[in-house]
């Protein structure tokens, strides 16, 4: 028997282009942790990116994607971070995502002191904060508030302004902090995200943005040229085809 499968393709509107990061060279992420668990520790290459409090603890996760291919005063239609979680055991309250206002290295520790990336009270070895626990606009960008018990899934943060702040020149792109609104030490009151080095491409952080740059949209195409048509066919064929699309 033939066996065919069709799958819907969902193009942007003419005039928008749609990018999705997640992954690879287009991010990087880690998370920091108060000076109650010592100043020193990095996660750059851990899986997890913590958010919230321990009993003696706070935890910030720090995110960061390449925009740099969207062009510059670039009207974005919107503008999602989703972020992959393992469940929310307890109430944890809000979490917010700020825009970062200073330069930080990801860093390659798994919590021990690596000395190459961000930690509660450093950008990067030997680089400060200004103030401990990075440096951050007061005003959030986006929120959700997680409900007890929640299953293994995802928040998503409409952060369309704060990339537009960016694509505009407004401010520059340093990334994103995700903190709790309410830190007040408590046991359990955190939730941990997959980080980008977690082994399934699906789980890591993502940011997809649509945004008007004039283009048009066009559909992908394919076309068979092995056989030709109307060959007479018989037993195991090989099929020989070429297929294009817009890379939108």
């Amino acid at each position: 028997s033939n066996e065919v499968r069709i799958e819907a393709v969902d193009l942007p509107p003419s005039g928008q282009a749609v990018t999705t990061l997640q992954g690879g060279a287009s991010s990087r992420a880690t998370y920091i942790a108060s000076a109650a668990e010592g100043p020193c520790p990095n996660f750059g290459a851990a899986t997890g990116l913590r958010v919230g409090t321990s009993s003696t603890t706070a935890y910030r996760s720090l995110l960061s994607f390449d925009l740099r291919h969207i062009p510059a005063k670039a009207r974005i239609v919107s503008a999602s971070l989703t972020l992959q979680h393992s469940g929310v055991a307890s109430a944890v309250g809000a979490i917010d995502v700020h825009r970062v206002g200073r330069a930080w290295k990801e860093g390659t520790g798994t919590g021990g002191c690596s000395g190459d990336g961000a930690t509660w009270t450093e950008t990067e070895g030997g680089i400060g904060w200004r103030s401990s626990g990075a440096d951050f606009a007061t005003t959030s960008s986006a929120s959700v508030t997680p409900t007890p018990g929640e299953p293994a899934g995802n928040h998503q943060f409409d952060i369309t302004l704060l990339v537009q702040s960016w694509a505009d020149g407004v401010m520059p792109n340093l990334g994103l902090i995700v903190k709790l609104q309410d830190e007040s030490l408590l046991s359990g009151k955190n939730v941990t995200y997959h980080s980008d080095d977690v082994t399934d491409p699906a789980l890591q952080p993502k940011l997809k943005v649509a945004y008007e740059d004039g283009s048009r949209s066009v559909a992908p195409r394919s076309s068979i040229y092995s056989p030709k048509p109307g060959s007479l066919l018989s037993g195991l064929v090989t099929v020989k085809a070429d297929a294009s699309d817009d890379r939108r």
